[in-house]
């Protein structure tokens, strides 16, 4: 049985270090959000930097544990970068329109509209990181190497 979830894990890794590390990100996101609307932010302007946050977040947690990027040197860490940032500008553009829309048009409170928003975030960076940005050959598998006795 053990041996059976190992062998799950093993084949799901990157789809459950995603939802970890985008849960993470999700509570980074909030947290600056809910701490930016606090102290008085327009709900826009919160929203802004909390993605700001959370991508920073998110690329380096993304990099280095979900996709595991072999990308090495400044130049290509900063075409890596860039192209995560702009992949990320899609769902900010996403978000913050339905934000808007759930805010300003349907009357819903800030706090309560950006949570089924964050869901549809969620699956678009997904998307986004894996086809877009996170292609390229991960690490090698070193989970069947056997050590000599």
């Amino acid at each position: 049985m053990i041996e059976k979830c190992k062998a799950l894990l093993h084949k799901y890794r990157e789809t459950v270090m995603y939802l970890i590390f985008g849960v993470a990100t999700t509570v980074v996101s909030f947290a600056l959000y809910y701490a930016l609307l606090f102290l008085g932010m327009h709900y826009l302007v919160a929203q802004t930097l909390s993605w700001i946050g959370a991508v920073i977040f998110a690329y380096i947690t993304n990099k280095i544990w979900v996709f595991e990027s072999k990308v090495r040197g400044f130049l290509p860490l900063v075409k890596e970068f860039a192209s995560f940032v702009l992949s990320r500008l899609f769902s900010f553009g996403v978000e913050t329109f339905l934000l808007w829309l759930m805010v300003d048009i349907a009357a819903i409170s800030e706090g309560i509209a950006k949570i089924p928003v964050a869901v549809l975030t969620v699956i678009l960076n997904y998307i986004t990181g894996k086809l877009l940005v996170f292609r390229g050959e991960k690490k090698q598998d070193t989970t069947n190497f056997k050590t000599r006795t």
